[in-house]
């Protein structure tokens, strides 16, 4: 792929490149801080997506692995296909994660990233504008150049650039955010604001069910407010409230009508909302011993222990430029803001219903990232409107004197801005330069092309695959469908709880209408993305007796290198 590239050249120069862009960007965040004008405005946005984009491209070209993407992108090829309405996958992303995948008919890694992309500059502008409505516009250019930054650079091992499982619940969180704030300022009238809210709030659980905490909160925020503050009548408080509800359940029904109809909810309640409350209510530990393998076991920890293990999220390299680099810059402004003339306006810093909604983000978002016991760099991604947010809170205490603070202001933001450009930075740019630098055989080895040739032989696009152990790129890479509901097999691996259940469904499920080509990913090189199931004694199929019964009688072995799994082809 990047054959006749000048990439060991071309790192100079785009790295001269982009950190021009940014200061560009800054400028224009500072002018609008100071005095926001219209061509500054339409400047700063432009050059944030200019940066957003560029930014990422280096890591958004690689042609690696990367499990979470591979899944999501799996799923949505699955969509519409077999007796079920929306595929349902044993795993943490929601039904709505692949839906904009499937819809848009996206099929290639750098497809699914330029999406996820996109969604990240959707999610920063409604999380601008919120920010905007909560604290003022001048606060919120400082502390939006801040949010998209991080989106931007605050990449350790590229789970920015992909596309997650976060990016459509964090959208959804910020629209909910800005039509609560446009409510409460009356620039939305209730009768519209409550109910988009409720469908935004209703059709978080079907995003990611670790957005139900901050989701649950925020519900109760809004309904206390709404009957403190709302000036209506009764009877249109209770028109308002019943047209709320009503729309809250406008997601949940639109997916699982369907379900329930086509005999499905079982199945949804299994895979999505037990095997997530079982998650959350126990970390899963993983250990390894060259000599007997992965062994995993469950461990419940309290909501104490929840918190007290939580201080691991520091120890992710990209925590540091995210929590540290935003709290120096907050202590900062608050210190300045302390030692600085003050100018005679006495108008609060915050009403205390907003401080209160301060609060809840704030909250609702570390809570829903303790309440797993287990923690993992994506997470990190929940955190950074509540860090901003704290941030914009502290920008506009400065405010008060804005001609005094200009200079420190600006030194301040380029100290918390460089730390995060040369962390995030350079974790994209080398994924790229170390993959070049590899020989063809290298290469070669590192993408799998081996297993691809021969699966490509055999199997066409959209054709469905069925595949053991825990290798959802090849469908990626095969453009085939999923033969299965399971995508990442692990609670078929595993001796877990629900371990029968899943393997009974995934039996009957093969059985019924046998793919074409049947791939146990469970090998040496093959199963790369996740080297703890790559011993084929401990994990292959032969260790599901009934499976391994089936697949001798009705499909036969393809010669290939073992050391890239085993392909078998139905008889």
């Amino acid at each position: 792929m990047f054959e006749g590239l000048p990439i060991d050249s071309l790192h100079p120069v785009y790295m001269s490149g982009i950190y021009a862009l940014a200061a560009f960007f800054g400028y224009s965040c500072y002018v609008n801080y100071r005095e926001p004008s219209t061509k500054w405005t339409v400047a700063y946005f432009v050059s944030a997506l200019a940066l957003l984009l560029i930014s990422r491209l280096p890591a958004m070209l690689l042609n690696v692995n990367y499990v979470d993407e591979a899944q999501i992108l799996a799923t949505s090829y699955a969509l519409g296909k077999g007796s079920y309405f929306l595929h349902i996958d044993s795993t943490t992303h929601g039904p709505l994660s692949s839906l904009p995948l499937y819809l848009l008919s996206i099929k290639s890694m750098f497809a699914a990233r330029l999406m996820a992309a996109l969604l990240s500059y959707i999610t920063f502008l409604l999380s601008w504008y919120f920010l905007a409505e909560l604290v003022g516009r001048e606060p919120a250019f400082a502390a939006g150049g801040v949010l998209i930054w991080l989106h931007s650079f605050q990449s350790a091992y590229l789970v920015y650039v992909h596309y997650t499982s976060h990016h459509i619940p964090l959208l959804i969180i910020s629209m909910a955010l800005l039509t609560l704030v446009l409510t409460m300022n009356a620039r939305l009238a209730p009768k519209w604001g409550g109910p988009l809210l409720a469908m935004c709030l209703g059709a978080l659980p079907f995003a990611k069910l670790q957005t139900v905490p901050l989701a649950l909160i925020l519900a109760v925020f809004s309904l206390i407010w709404f009957l403190r503050h709302s000036e209506l009548e009764k009877v249109e408080k209770i028109k308002i409230g019943a047209l709320s509800v009503l729309s809250s359940a406008v997601v949940p029904a639109l997916y699982l009508v369907p379900v329930i109809v086509q005999g499905q909810f079982h199945d949804f309640y299994l895979r999505y909302i037990k095997s997530n409350l079982a998650h959350a209510s126990s970390s899963r530990q993983a250990t390894f011993d060259p000599q007997s393998g992965l062994h995993i076991e469950f461990k419940k920890f309290s909501m104490l222990e929840k918190l007290q293990k939580s201080s691991e999220i520091l120890t992710f390299p990209g925590a540091k430029p995210l929590l540290l680099g935003t709290l120096l810059l907050t202590l900062g402004t608050l210190i300045w803001y302390r030692l600085s003339k003050k100018s005679a306006n006495t108008e609060p810093l915050l009403e205390p219903s907003k401080a209160i909604l301060v609060a809840i983000v704030v909250m609702g978002a570390f809570w829903g990232v303790i309440s797993s016991g287990s923690f993992f760099q994506h997470y990190l991604l929940q955190l950074a409107l509540p860090v901003v947010l704290v941030l914009a809170v502290a920008l506009k205490a400065v405010r008060s004197d804005p001609k005094a603070i200009s200079p420190v202001f600006c030194f301040l933001f380029g100290l918390v801005m460089l730390p995060l450009a040369l962390w995030g930075f350079p974790t994209k740019l080398r994924p790229m330069l170390s993959f070049s630098t590899l020989t063809p055989q290298q290469q070669h080895d590192f993408i799998g092309l081996d297993y691809l040739a021969h699966l490509n032989e055999r199997v066409k696009p959209g054709d469905k695959l069925a595949v053991w152990g825990y290798f959802p790129m090849a469908w990626v890479r095969t453009l085939t469908v999923p033969a299965g509901k399971d995508i990442t097999c692990e609670r078929l691996l595993e001796d877990r709880f629900d371990t029968a259940y899943y393997r009974k469904e995934y039996l009957e499920e093969f059985t019924q209408d046998p793919p074409k080509v049947f791939f146990d990913s469970v090998a040496e090189m093959g199963n790369s993305e996740c080297p703890l199931y790559a011993r084929p004694q401990r994990w292959g199929h032969e260790n599901f007796p009934e499976l391994s019964s089936f697949i001798k009688e009705n499909y036969e072995l393809v010669p290939m290198d073992p050391k890239w799994g085993r392909i078998f082809v139905r008889k």
